[in-house]
């Protein structure tokens, strides 16, 4: 009889552990702006009350982050963000009022740079060197009139505050699909394109003018 007591109650247990709450996975980005973003999941939970997200800008912790409230559906837009700025977010499962999973994250994603920008933008750039394939991808938000096309871009500046400059490529690519290079690996004395340190607070750092 104590055998069989304590395999129901290690079974009882068990069972708890494997039903607890999952954490969502494999989230994806969509419709980004500005300001704003689509934010997508996958989850295999069943029952499931809903998600909840956070999000803050990049170097914000969980505690501190922005919480949302908890929707079933999965994804979820998130706005009033600032352009061209890097943020952090954490998603979890609420499977039932006392069975909720850990907080997934972070992930990063970064806003749309707005055209001109400013410097204290900050985006973070991975280095490219030795050919390994790591690189960013920022979108440059170019709003012009249908009577503007076709497009011709006349100038990009840009001030790019990097140690090794030479760890670079810079590319620049159309929505089509067209890519020019604008900086491959250039540099290997001083750091930085532009002058970073000495620039004033209202600079460019980045402008696309079309023509």
């Amino acid at each position: 009889m104590k055998i069989l007591l304590a395999f129901l109650l290690g079974f009882f247990v068990s069972s708890n552990i494997w039903a607890a709450c999952k954490e969502p996975f494999l989230p994806s980005f969509s419709e980004r702006t500005t300001t704003s973003i689509k934010i997508s999941w996958k989850d295999n939970n069943n029952p499931i009350l809903g998600y909840q997200l956070a999000h803050g800008v990049k170097g914000t912790n969980i505690a501190n982050a922005v919480k949302s409230g908890i929707n079933l559906e999965k994804f979820r837009s998130v706005s009033g963000l600032t352009s061209g700025a890097t943020y952090s977010f954490w998603i979890r499962s609420i499977c039932a009022t006392n069975d909720t999973s850990k907080w997934e994250g972070p992930f990063a994603f970064t806003t749309v740079i707005a055209n001109p920008s400013r410097c204290e933008m900050a985006i973070d750039l991975k280095d490219n060197n030795c050919d390994n394939g790591t690189e960013d991808a920022f979108l440059i938000d170019v709003s012009l009139p249908p009577s503007a096309m076709p497009w011709i871009l006349q100038s990009v500046s840009i001030i790019v505050g990097h140690t090794w400059p030479a760890d670079l490529r810079i590319s620049l690519e159309n929505p089509v699909g067209t890519s020019i290079i604008l900086s491959n690996r250039n540099g290997t004395v001083d750091d930085n394109y532009g002058l970073v340190k000495n620039r004033a607070l209202n600079h460019v750092c980045l402008q696309a003018t079309p023509v």
